[in-house]
């Protein structure tokens, strides 16, 4: 089972819904809670963004004015929703795991920054850790420090600090380990301040069932605050997918003269229609393994991109960075930026009618179109 938190600063932004889209997707994520959305509507157009499998099933707790909202996903193949319950500062999430048959809660938070309302949030997260009747995890950014050591400068444990504390250890919770850095907030500036504001807490029925769960966090770029993913250790499935012609690949400089040489090969065959079939399969499983390719080089590049910063933020976290340490960490945030960007554009282009006839993601599309044809719809 995966999982992933995140105090996203804003579900609208440019390039957002491509680079949620693509978490889900590159970490074959079971269940999502993001934080700080600052949107109080969703429709089915923003959902298409991020799910356009609409493989989830999404619920959220509104926006109040330009701060605050949480939105929350869980895979229909892994889970049923048994019910939803919203909070002031929270969203709860009670499913069936339908690989383990067990009910879980799955709870995501966002705990107020102003101090005249974190009682409030901590009256509500002690309520929630109450219910003691199944597996929970409790995970997002709950604006609070435990500890001095959670953040880089001075800090001191005041009356919200000793009250969080007391709610973790009154119901026994765990505060998983993050692997990957201390801190999970940034302020971004030359002389950062760095702190550990977002976790994932579980309680001990959750430790029973899934003793081998684990916490990383991603590098930071699109938010101030770094993801949070949880694997509770079991390896997801892999899946094989069909071969789909891309039309992007018809700008690439390569691919005529490649498809070119593979037509112009010698084929022995009975007839001319043999010939026609072999060469189109010689060219389809040229273009399935090119493809590939060109996919894994771009993906390849991304991921150097992001485990360079991972690095820099690891280093960040030992003291202050050279000024050419700090100009690369801009440079990659700012480039990372753009690819996303140029991901988003690319795919809100193909979303209008003449580029779904032209494009790969229409299985679904043709299928029904070729039934309605036939009289069967």
């Amino acid at each position: 089972m995966i999982g992933l938190i995140w105090n996203c600063r804003g579900v609208s932004k440019k390039g957002m819904s491509r680079w949620m889209m693509e978490l889900l997707r590159d970490y074959q994520v079971d269940f999502v809670g993001f934080q700080e959305t600052i949107k109080k509507k969703y429709d089915d157009t923003f959902f298409r963004k991020i799910d356009p499998g609409n493989l989830f099933s999404w619920h959220w707790l509104p926006a109040t004015g330009h701060s605050g909202g949480v939105l929350c996903g869980v895979r229909l193949e892994r889970f049923d929703v048994i019910s939803f319950s919203v909070g002031h500062f929270s969203l709860s999430a009670h499913v069936l795991d339908k690989k383990e048959n067990k009910e879980l809660m799955l709870v995501t938070v966002y705990g107020p920054a102003q101090e005249d309302k974190k009682d409030q949030f901590l009256t509500e997260l002690a309520q929630i850790c109450s219910n003691k009747k199944y597996p929970m995890l409790i995970g997002g950014d709950f604006n609070i420090l435990r500890f001095s050591s959670e953040k880089n400068k001075s800090f001191h444990n005041n009356k919200h600090s000793d009250i969080y504390n007391s709610i973790i250890n009154s119901f026994e919770l765990r505060d998983l380990d993050i692997s990957g850095g201390r801190f999970t907030w940034s302020n971004n500036q030359e002389n950062p301040t760095l702190e550990k504001l977002d976790r994932i807490l579980i309680n001990e029925d959750w430790e029973s069932n899934f003793p081998l769960t684990t916490l990383r966090k991603i590098p930071r770029f699109m938010s101030d605050h770094n993801p949070l993913l949880l694997c509770s250790g079991q390896e997801p499935e892999k899946k094989n997918h069909p071969f789909c012609f891309e039309t992007v690949w018809l700008r690439h400089e390569e691919f005529l003269p490649k498809v070119a040489e593979i037509w112009g090969e010698e084929v022995r065959a009975k007839d001319a229609a043999e010939v026609w079939i072999i060469k189109l399969k010689r060219v389809k499983k040229f273009l399935k393994g090119w493809g590939i390719s060109l996919k894994a080089h771009a993906k390849k590049n991304k991921r150097m991109l992001q485990e360079e910063l991972l690095n820099l933020e690891l280093k960040e976290e030992e003291g202050l960075l050279p000024s050419h340490l700090m100009e690369r960490k801009t440079f990659i945030q700012t480039e990372l930026l753009r690819l996303v960007a140029e991901e988003e554009l690319y795919w809100h282009k193909r979303s209008n009618s003449k580029w779904l006839l032209e494009g790969d993601n229409n299985t679904c599309f043709f299928t029904k179109l070729q039934m309605v044809k036939k009289g069967k719809i």
